[in-house]
């Protein structure tokens, strides 16, 4: 699977998340507060997919293997960050843990 794939099917699943008020909290009842997602994105980075959860925060880069990974997680139902997983086989930054 190439790297744009990758990103294009991740940002889908953000899209949706930030599009849900149950899975993307608010911190008032108008939507006027701060939200967990905000203008998420994911797209191609060089070599690494880079995941925007809240668009003046910045992103996070991911090394294809932890993008796949988090795919999968969200294809199976996972509604959350990627650091919130379990993915032990390497950080954000691509290095080795």
């Amino acid at each position: 699977m190439k790297l744009k794939e990758i990103a294009d099917r991740i940002a889908v699943h953000l899209k949706r998340i930030e599009a849900d008020p149950v899975l993307n909290k608010n911190t008032k009842e108008d939507r006027r507060g701060l939200s967990q997602f905000y203008w998420t994105d994911a797209h191609v980075a060089g070599r690494f997919v880079r995941v925007i959860y809240i668009t003046y925060q910045g992103g996070s880069n991911l090394t294809k293997d932890t993008a796949i990974a988090y795919l999968a997680a969200l294809d199976s139902g996972y509604n959350g960050k990627h650091w919130r997983l379990p993915l032990t086989q390497s950080d954000t930054n691509g290095e080795p843990k």
